[in-house]
């Protein structure tokens, strides 16, 4: 890696797992050097885009010139198979281990080791009932009303 390039992060929502192809081939024809490649995931998305509500999600880092990655962005944006994609300047660049380990950890619902925070389990006790209030026949309730409006 020479002192002119800089490390990207790519991510992207395509239509489907073929479509990475258009990606990764992108990535070779610009002359980048692809330094890691993440799982593509199927996901439902929050929201259609283009008509599609379900979409593969993926990234990859790569190492490129700066010059060089507005263009390519431009290029890949206008792409059919692209649903979006962003890019971002010097990632922290996970090993293969970490990122195994970290979607484990989301699939299975759980934080990550180092963020799980335990808590005492509280005592749940039955709530407590309400007290009736004695029931007071008409001629009780008219010598109450008496005593009060005196």
């Amino acid at each position: 890696m020479s002192e002119e390039t800089k490390n990207y992060e790519i991510g992207f929502l395509l239509k489907s797992e073929e479509d990475r192809k258009v990606i990764f081939g992108a990535i070779e024809r610009a002359g980048f050097s692809l330094l890691n490649e993440g799982q593509i995931l199927s996901i439902k998305l929050a929201y259609p885009i283009k008509k599609q509500n379900f979409a593969q999600f993926g990234y990859a880092y790569f190492s490129a010139e700066p010059e060089k990655v507005e263009e390519f962005k431009k290029d890949l944006s206008m792409s059919p198979a692209v649903l979006r994609l962003t890019i971002f300047a010097n990632p922290v660049i996970k090993s293969k281990e970490d990122e195994v380990r970290a979607e484990k950890a989301y699939f299975e619902n759980e934080k990550p080791a180092e963020a799980q925070e335990t808590q005492p389990v509280k005592e749940r006790r039955p709530a407590a009932k309400p007290q009736r209030a004695e029931t007071l026949t008409n001629e009780d309730l008219e010598k109450r009303l008496e005593e009060i409006l005196k």
